[in-house]
């Protein structure tokens, strides 16, 4: 069976997970997938790399292949740059392939770049020109020894830091910077520590998350020194030197915590680490046999709690600190100034909350547990019985589909189970290799799931021929063992001793099956356990047995069974006590093959054969009818499901049939669940309960009725998820969850009431009266639905509506009195982190600029390198510091004069008109020549940087255009070079609205952001910012605008009304203006409807 190698979350455009993929292309098992994202419009198509060099965009709302391509090398796996969607980079065998052309309509037309890591002091000059002049390029260690592609594991790209890609090996990560191509850091796992197998970026923190092979999670956090960093200031901007020690420059990451290695078992392994990504939180890894265990991750200390602000209400709760992200400072956090909330260092820790067993590998033995009855229903848990090649039974609840029990019980691979009870079962096993004489060592067991009693019988034989079946009466008094080439025995299941032991010249038995005629049952199946098993009474009337135990003598009742022969004679005898009488025998009938499996349901015995033949009894009209099979090998599992109800077979015909492995994988064994629900076990390791059309296999979550269920409203149905949401969100008006949701939903209701109910009290509290309204409040929601895009909006949105408030109010303090300057204190902001890069603040973007060109000086070994970092240097202003890098080049070199020109022209630019004008038509003339980059830094150099990030506009270099202004314009300057770009976002063939409207936010431009929002139907956000921006006092009514609220307001209100959120309708209704006839009568209709 192929190992599972990824797991992925099918979403909706909502963000609702509605299912698990897996991907299989034709015979072939897909090596990786991955959902494509970076438009608006690409949520249903997924990427798929198949072997050895395929990668296929799929659609999956129609099922149809976009466009495939094929490559040259054998690719292993694959991954997206977060920060640009045209990106994609390849692991090959012996490579790394970068491909920068990538298109959701089109396959890209290039082959790609190769890249190679190798060991700087191999490369020489000639071979660096010969790997440039071909396309090829190499990435050098910073270290000695050796190490081989072959070995590494996987690739990623860092979410948090743009052109940064991670190697994972058994023992390291390789940090590549892409801008340089060169390896800028190193972790390494303890020498004696378990082997790394998988790791994940987190994008909100600069940190990672590793799996190890012992099933152990490790978190690693960026070391940035004893200090934090600090908002870049004209001084610290000017320190860039290139023999700069400090410490932050060290690309390190610093063990922070991990969990306790997990207790496999032996036929499990760790295969799979599964995180959610919006909180950062949850870490459960999977194991090959599905096993799962989350890892949330807390601070040790309470000590670490802010204090919360008062806008625009006051709140004594405490803010809800549950995810890294409010645990961990931002890359660059001042944690020192008036108003600067306090984050004290924390120590964190791993425990694992949960263990979810699943089925170990296939093949899989199953039977069910006797059925429900009027007597037993009381007490009647539905189990089964699997069991394993390894020897163990797993006991399922199958009402929760949770691995109750499970027992080691066999040395060898389990053959067969039978129930013997509600809590007790038996199970045979033998090994697969025999002696020359065809014997095996046998196992049987009896298991009470009670007591956890196992009792061996049959412990004293030795090698004999292997047991074929064992069969339970229907009055639970007899056990009958069959085996390969000899005659069968009988037990006494009440006593646990033989009966008898039929003679040599007994038929050997190939099928049989205990009549389920209606007897007096003086025996209830309930009290069969260990605890109703006496020792023998020496006083008693005795009969012995061979193993010359003593038991007491107790009543039986006679009991019939019927079995075939290897002739496919059938035989009738009757069974009491040790006494076995013969019935009658009917002749094998010519049209059928040798027998395999016997069905008893009342007046009727059905007989399957090796050919898919059925031989249908009539015993009340002793009539026989032979159905032929019209497909070989079709029925011999389907005639054994009979044993239990009648569906299946109607007067001598199949109502419903699954074709295998067409319809479904192989199936190894099936039985009933329950009168309409057949299950079966097939070869890819998975139990399918299945409708009696045998067709489908799949069930809401509910129906499970798990206990202590986290908070899932997507396994809600989706009124009751948007109710649920939309109530999260206007929680001040309702304080009480209840609904007025059609009755029809009463089960989805009631599952999100306990859902809520399991919510934190604290966090209910602060939900109700958070410091910053609205926006504070939907950003904890989107956090609580796992929504991801909406916990990228409302970060970006909260963090601009306060820093647009402080500089509101930061002006308006001046012409007040001193005590009444610190309100603005109150709206102080921690900037955004590195993954948000151009939506950060200038002043912010371009210190962090400042310090990757400082890292890449400490980190360069070619020309290359020096000449790539001097031209940064040359954009972002800093002179003096290029300068110096071009002086550093050699004679040898072939652009040594070139350089002392530059140097020498940088050097000595003045501020003279003519001058200016002459450098400003030279980098005209190198721009229409097509060598756009040189003379972008011409214009630099003069401070025209406006004018050259128009031109890389125009050139359709958007994302250096947008760097080269917001590292070196003034904010008014960039903000005219931000608004071409969102038009260009905007555009149908670009489609990326989204972050055209993170860009408008971070430009303070809300109104602008609400009317994209509500043009772009995304009317619950468009709604909720509006709101927001009217709480912070940013926007008000006006006669230019008014018209355009109310109508966001009344559009809402009627989604909330669609939903059944009829409180929250009538309050937006409320905030509509009086602006007509018609926005009256529907409020009316809205009243009337209450």
């Amino acid at each position: 069976t192929s190992i599972l190698s990824k797991i992925i979350q099918i979403q909706g455009e909502d963000d609702s997970v509605y299912g698990m993929l897996f991907l299989i292309f034709g015979k072939q098992t897909s090596i990786d997938i991955e959902w494509l994202s970076g438009r608006d419009s690409c949520h249903q198509l997924l990427v798929g790399l198949h072997p050895p060099y395929s990668i296929v965009v799929w659609n999956t709302e129609t099922g149809s292949k976009v466009w495939k391509k094929s490559y040259t090398e054998t690719l292993l796996s694959f991954a997206f740059d977060p920060f640009s969607e045209n990106n994609i980079t390849f692991l090959a065998s012996e490579c790394i392939l970068f491909i920068d052309d990538f298109n959701v309509h089109k396959a890209p037309s290039s082959n790609g770049r190769k890249f190679y890591i190798s060991n700087p002091s191999t490369n020489s000059g000639s071979e660096e020109e010969r790997n440039k002049a071909s396309g090829r390029g190499s990435i050098p260690r910073r270290i000695e020894e050796g190490i081989t592609l072959n070995e590494c594991l996987n690739l990623t790209y860092h979410k948090s830091y743009r052109h940064h890609l991670l190697l994972l090996y058994p023992k390291e990560i390789l940090i590549l910077d892409l801008e340089i191509n060169q390896t800028v850091g190193i972790v390494t796992s303890e020498h004696t520590g378990s082997p790394m197998m998988q790791m994940y970026s987190s994008w909100q923190r600069d940190a990672f998350y590793i799996l190890h092979e012992s099933g152990c999670v490790s978190f690693r956090l960026r070391h940035r020194g004893k200090a934090l960093m600090a908002v870049a200031t004209p001084c610290e901007c000017s320190d860039t030197g290139v023999n700069s020690n400090d410490a932050s420059l060290e690309v390190t990451y610093d063990l922070q915590c991990q969990s306790d290695s997990l207790r496999l078992t032996k036929h499990a392994k760790t295969s799979q680490l599964l995180h959610k990504k919006e909180e950062s939180s949850c870490l459960p890894p999977y194991l090959s046999q599905s096993f799962k265990y989350p890892f949330p991750m807390k601070n040790e200390s309470e000590s670490s709690t802010e204090e919360v602000q008062q806008f625009p209400f006051f709140s004594d709760a405490h803010y809800p600190a549950c995810t890294s992200l409010d645990n961990i400072p931002p890359a660059l956090y001042r944690n020192e100034g008036p108003g600067s909330k306090e984050i004290k260092n924390v120590r964190f820790k791993m425990f694992i909350t949960g263990h979810l067993s699943s089925l170990a590998a296939p093949p899989h033995v199953i039977r069910m547990c006797p059925p429900v009855t009027f007597r037993n229903w009381t007490v009647y848990r539905p189990l089964m019985a699997v069991g394993n090649a390894s020897g163990s039974i797993q006991v399922i609840n199958m009402a929760t589909g949770v691995i109750e029990k499970e027992y080691a019980l066999h040395l060898s691979p389990v053959r067969g189970i039978e129930w013997i009870g509600l809590t007790s079962f038996l199970s045979y096993s033998h090994p697969n290799t025999m002696n020359s004489a065809g014997h095996v060592r046998n196992e049987l067991v009896l298991t009470d799931l009670q007591s956890g009693r196992i009792k061996s019988l049959r412990g004293d034989r030795n090698e004999e021929s292997p047991i074929d079946m064992i069969r339970v009466s229907y009055l639970r008094q007899y056990v009958i063992i069959a085996f390969k080439e000899e005659p069968f025995e009988i037990w006494d299941l009440r006593q646990l001793f033989l009966l008898r032991v039929m003679p040599k010249n007994f038929p050997i038995v190939t099928a049989l099956e205990w009549s389920p005629g209606h007897y007096k049952k003086a025996h209830s199946s309930l009290d069969l356990s260990f605890d109703k098993v006496k020792e023998p009474i020496g006083s008693n009337p005795t009969i012995t047995t061979e193993g010359e135990h003593t038991l007491k003598t107790v009543p039986y009742t006679r009991e019939h069974l019927v079995f075939t022969d290897t002739n496919g004679q059938l035989y009738h005898f009757s069974v009491e006590g040790n006494v076995v009488k013969h019935g009658s025998v009917i002749p094998a009938d010519q049209a059928m093959g040798s027998v395999t499996c016997i069905a008893w349901k009342g007046d009727h015995i059905v007989l399957g054969d090796v050919d898919g033949n059925l031989n249908i009894w009539n015993l009340k009209g002793k009539v026989s009818k032979v159905t032929l099979s019209a497909y070989k090998y079709a029925f011999p599992l389907i005639t054994a499901s009979l044993q239990r109800p009648k569906e299946v077979q109607h007067h001598g015909y199949f109502l419903h049939q699954v074709r295998c492995p067409r319809e479904m994988p192989k199936v190894q064994d099936v039985d009933w669940v329950g009168s309409d629900r057949p299950v079966l076990a097939t070869a890819d390791g998975c139990l399918r309960v299945t409708d009696i059309t045998l067709k489908l296999s799949s069930s809401a979550i509910r129906d499970y009725q798990p206990s202590d269920f986290p908070i899932a409203p997507h396994i809600l149905s989706p009124e009751v998820s948007l109710y649920m949401k939309s109530f999260l969100h206007h929680i001040l008006w309702k304080q009480k969850f209840n609904t007025d949701i059609d009755q029809q939903d009463d089960l989805d209701m009631i599952s999100a009431e306990e859902q809520l109910e399991t919510l934190d009290s604290d966090f209910k509290q602060y939900l109700k009266s958070c410091p910053y309204g609205t926006a504070e409040r939907c950003l904890h929601v989107s956090r609580l639905f796992g929504d991801k895009d909406g916990c990228l909006f409302w970060t970006v949105a909260l963090h601009f509506l306060k820093r647009q408030k402080h500089q509101i109010l930061l002006s308006e303090s001046k012409e007040k009195m001193e005590k009444e300057n610190e309100k603005h204190l109150e709206f102080l902001d921690h900037p955004l982190d590195t993954a948000y890069d151009f939506i950060c603040d200038n002043d912010v973007y371009k210190k962090l600029q400042l310090d990757r060109v400082r890292l890449h000086l400490s980190k360069r070994t070619t020309y290359t390198q020096t000449q790539q970092s001097a031209e940064r240097l040359l954009l972002l202003g800093q002179t003096d510091q290029a300068v110096q890098l071009l002086l550093e080049t050699e004679s040898e070199n072939d652009n040594f004069y070139e350089d002392c020109l530059r140097a020498c022209l940088i050097a000595t630019v003045q501020s003279s008109g003519t001058s200016q004008s002459i450098i400003k038509l030279v980098s005209t003339n190198l721009i229409a020549s097509g060598r756009i980059s040189e003379g972008v830094q011409l214009l630099c150099l003069i401070e025209k940087a406006s004018d050259g990030c128009r031109y890389l506009q125009g050139a359709g270099r958007w994302d250096e255009a947008v760097w080269l202004a917001k590292a070196t314009l003034p904010v008014k300057e960039s903000q005219e070079i931000l608004k071409r770009w969102v038009d260009y976002l905007c555009s149908p063939l670009v489609d990326q609205k989204n972050k055209a409207i993170l860009s408008l936010l971070s430009m303070h431009e809300f109104w602008k952001v609400i009317k994209l929002l509500y043009s772009s139907h995304m009317l619950e956000r468009a709604a909720l910012l509006l709101q927001s921006c009217l709480e912070f006092g940013l926007l008000i009514k006006t006669p230019e605008n008014f018209k355009d609220i109310d109508a966001i307001f009344m559009d809402y209100s009627r989604y909330l009304l669609s939903i059944k959120n009829r409180n929250s309708a009538i309050h937006y209704c409320k905030l509509v203006s009086d602006i007509g006839d018609d926005l009256r009568k529907q409020f009316q209709f809205i009243s009337d409807d209450l």
